[in-house]
């Protein structure tokens, strides 16, 4: 499999960078450096209700590394809202993007309506999908949500251990059988299912400074210490080596990709600079 990644490298879709101060620190230009070095052809951008490290992103890419340009946000379905990611395909997604970050949560149907310029994706553990798993919704409930996504978002099975600790799931195990279900969600539903990092910062020894910086919020234990950092392709292979090679080959580098391949090369390159 090691071999197999020296010729095609995954694209990191969820990424969080010093403008998401209740999550991150980091700064946009070691992300850029990382996935350059670990021959990844793009990566996105994707703070917490921000675009304020687009230009930031723009001035600093490398030659050779396309930047997409994306937003976590609100998303409510009318009673709750949940967290939502989204990637801009053209110049009217940018602009959908920024008019995200200046609001409160957006309707699902509102957000229907923008897909023309965004790939909406179903987010962490905080989104509508996943929340669906953890409470018990039903095999055709959990069809009918992930129909809406243009891409489901999986995260290593250790990124939701403190999910655990809060008593919301019952071992690692369980961890793994959701990730499975959605899997099977996005085969049975046509959505590509993608690997993502949610990345608050660079290396998986640097979870010490995240652990800092939510203590001063008055967040500890494990969700401090979710392992949050930016993993090479090989890294996130291993990650998901519980579904077999093929699987975990296709969620780790060919849907990423794909969806990279979704948004204009222009935009992609030079929007926000």
């Amino acid at each position: 499999m090691v071999a197999i990644t020296e010729f095609k490298k995954r694209v990191e879709l969820h990424l969080h960078t010093k403008y998401s101060p209740d999550d991150s620190e980091a700064d946009v230009g070691a992300y850029l450096k990382k996935a350059a070095g670990d021959g990844q052809t793009a990566m996105a951008v994707t703070d917490f209700m921000s675009v304020g490290a687009f230009s930031e992103a723009a001035s600093k890419k490398p030659e050779g590394l396309r930047l997409l340009f994306g937003l976590e946000f609100f998303m409510s379905d009318g009673g709750h809202a949940f967290h939502t990611t989204a990637l801009a395909k053209n110049e009217r997604g940018i602009h959908a993007l920024a008019s995200l970050s200046r609001g409160g949560a957006v309707y699902k149907s509102a957000l229907f309506k923008l897909k023309d310029g965004l790939l909406i994706g179903s987010a962490c553990d905080e989104g509508e999908l996943y929340q669906g798993l953890l409470c018990g919704k039903t095999e055709w409930e959990l069809k009918n949500m992930a129909s809406f996504y243009d891409y489901i978002e999986v995260q290593p099975p250790d990124n939701f251990a403190f999910l655990i600790e809060q008593g919301r799931v019952s071992d690692k195990t369980a961890l793994t059988v959701n990730i499975k279900k959605l899997v099977r969600l996005g085969a049975f539903t046509g959505v590509p299912v993608v690997a993502v990092g949610d990345v608050c910062f660079l290396d998986k020894g640097d979870v010490c400074k995240r652990e800092v910086l939510l203590k001063v919020k008055g967040v500890s234990g494990a969700y401090a210490r979710a392992p949050l950092y930016f993993r090479t392709t090989a890294e996130m292979l291993r990650e998901f080596d519980f579904l077999g090679r093929d699987a975990a080959w296709e969620i780790t580098v060919e849907n990423p990709n794909r969806l990279a391949s979704l948004c204009e090369k222009r935009l992609a390159a030079e929007g926000f600079a």
